[in-house]
């Protein structure tokens, strides 16, 4: 599923994870690519709450730091790398329980 274009025009892929509950799972080439600071997205435009970022969701963008959604659980595997000019990371209120391997390998 995505939503609509957002105000930097990137759209967002995500797959359900539960009942009223999805993973981030990428974005769009029907929009742009992230780049620079980026704020996932905490809730689609049906009404989904995002609890996770999927693998290698934003793998290889050129985002520079990033605001997880407020209740983002879960990281998968490679979910960030190479964003090389990555260098901050907002997990919010903390909720992240688990965050998989290399992440955020070949991160700034």
């Amino acid at each position: 599923m995505e939503d609509a274009p957002d105000a930097n025009g990137v759209v967002w892929r995500y797959a359900r994870s539960g009942s009223n509950t999805v993973t981030l799972v990428g974005y769009s080439s029907a929009g742009k690519m992230p780049r620079g600071e980026v704020r996932l997205p905490s809730i689609t435009d049906d009404g989904y709450i995002v609890t996770g970022i999927g693998a290698r969701a934003l793998a290889g963008t050129g985002i520079t730091g990033v605001t997880l959604p407020e209740r983002a659980e879960t990281i998968e595997a490679q979910a960030f790398k190479d964003c090389t000019g990555l260098t901050s990371v907002n997990l919010q209120t903390g909720r992240v329980r688990e965050i998989g391997a290399a992440a955020f390998a070949n991160t700034g």
